[in-house]
């Protein structure tokens, strides 16, 4: 018990210390120009390796590549337009390219959904596994030559609902 009181006491103690102490020496800007100039090829490097190994903009390594490097250009530092406008560009199409609506799995098929669609209807459905659509136009069109008129009329409204995709709050196809 007195072990744990002792510990409490210099812990508190310690955090009462640090409040009292006096305020940090004030940073020059010439030393924050130094610390920005220094931390750009790191964000760079980490941000360009994270798009390259992984695919994706993330939540954390490529904005802040982004952030970082048009804060430091709006503060005057020398950051590459091109890189720049590169990794924008990137960005871009990794955020559209989650966001497609449409999109037909073989899981799809076997949904509780899906059972009133025939065997048939199935198999004619195969070429559009795993393609996919942003918009139900895009879907329809590719969907429409693949099934009979009367096939559209009877299972139409299945087919769309086992195929679109739910987007999440972080623009993710679910």
């Amino acid at each position: 018990m007195s072990r744990v009181f002792f510990l409490i006491l210099f812990c508190l103690c310690s955090m009462i210390a640090a409040v009292q102490a006096d305020d940090p020496a004030p940073v020059s800007d010439t030393a924050v120009r130094d610390a920005v100039s220094r931390s750009l090829p790191f964000l760079e490097k980490e941000g360009v390796a994270w798009m390259e190994d992984h695919g994706c903009m993330s939540c954390h390594h490529v904005p802040f590549l982004l952030w970082s490097h048009r804060s430091a250009q709006a503060q005057g530092f020398t950051v590459d337009s091109q890189k720049l406008a590169a990794w924008d560009e990137w960005t871009r199409k990794d955020s559209l390219a989650n966001r497609l609506l449409f999109r037909l799995r073989n899981y799809d098929l076997g949904r509780l959904e899906a059972a009133t669609l025939p065997l048939a209807v199935k198999d004619k459905l195969k070429p559009l596994i795993a393609r996919p659509f942003q918009t139900e136009a895009e879907f329809l069109a590719e969907l429409t030559p693949l099934l009979t008129e009367d096939e559209m009329k009877s299972h139409r409204a299945t087919v769309l609902k086992i195929s679109e995709r739910t987007v999440d709050i972080f623009d993710r196809v679910v």
